[in-house]
């Protein structure tokens, strides 16, 4: 499979293998995101350095598929992260 489809898949949100990953520089993480419980708004950090706050401005994401950042009231924060099948342990 070509990067411009294992893109597509990536943008998809469907499962890669490790491989596959590798190929298009994406890390273990399928989905970072947070939910603000003060405003209820779910954010997501898309890409490396995708740092995004939510609309009250009490809880910010970073981190792409490559690490999970959290900034502001972390009590304020519902986790909403999903790592890929074959990656062993919490990326929390």
């Amino acid at each position: 499979m070509n990067k411009k489809e294992l893109s597509k898949r990536y943008y998809n949100n469907e499962e890669l293998t490790k491989e596959e990953r590798d190929a298009i520089g994406v890390g273990d993480i399928r989905i970072n995101a947070i939910q603000c419980k003060k405003c209820k708004e779910t954010i997501q950090s898309e890409h490396r350095h995708d740092f995004k706050t939510c609309k009250c401005g009490s809880v910010s994401v970073d981190g792409g598929s490559w690490y999970c950042r959290r900034v502001g009231n972390l009590d304020n924060i519902i986790e909403k992260v999903t790592t890929y099948q074959d990656v062993e342990g919490d990326k929390k």
